[in-house]
């Protein structure tokens, strides 16, 4: 019986819980075993939710507020900007685009290429897209539009009850870096998508401010 080891995951985003997940279950699986597997759609901060309860119900204790200073290679400890030292047999470095285990093991910050797209994210109250005839496209299924340097996704998400979430992707010189709090310019993505779907103003028209972001 191979001995159990410490493993400590850096990282609780998709990646981090999804590794978590398959280490402590230590199965082996080939694709050719897979189950055939379902279409969902769901939020992101839906789908963390949904693998932090599998991975706790699976005995993977999740740690929070406990920031990345630095990792000892030759031990291999972690040091934590709270203070605090934690011990493992293995680190798995899965810390998002700008990872921070990254940079400390090459020694220079990596920073991820950026796609030169400007990625606007507006949401609907649902209430009102449910109380329009000509908006019942987007109730049940997952709509796109594609333009020249530009897009439109619309993606039905029932876990999010309030809004229903639509991105307006545009590739611009000028690249706008937001981080989700910058609030977003409802009449500018008019403007930018002008020649669009006409049914996308009329989103934009019932969209939330304080729902659109950057």
């Amino acid at each position: 019986m191979a001995p159990k080891l410490n493993i400590i995951v850096i990282g609780a985003g998709i990646a981090g819980l999804s590794t978590a997940i398959s280490l402590q279950r230590n199965v082996k699986q080939s694709t050719e075993d897979m189950p055939m597997a379902k279409r969902w759609a769901i939020s992101r901060s839906g789908l963390v939710k949904i693998l932090a309860q599998a991975a706790e119900d699976r005995g993977v204790k999740i740690v929070f507020d406990s920031e990345v200073d630095e990792i000892d290679s030759e031990k291999p400890p972690v040091h934590l900007k709270n203070g605090k030292t934690m011990g493992a047999d293995l680190i798995v470095g899965a810390d998002v685009i700008c990872s921070v285990c990254r940079t400390l093991l090459c020694g220079s910050v990596i920073n991820g290429d950026k796609s030169g797209m400007t990625t606007y994210n507006v949401g609907v109250p649902r209430s009102l897209v449910d109380a329009n005839l000509d908006l019942l496209i987007f109730t049940n299924t997952v709509n796109f539009w594609l333009g020249c340097n530009k897009f439109v996704g619309a993606i039905n998400m029932r876990d999010n009850k309030d809004n229903l979430g639509v991105s307006f992707g545009v590739r611009e010189e000028t690249e706008t870096e937001g981080d989700c709090f910058v609030l977003g310019d409802t009449e500018g993505i008019k403007k930018l998508f002008a020649n669009f779907d006409p049914i996308l103003h009329r989103l934009l028209d019932l969209s939330d401010p304080e729902s659109s972001f950057i």
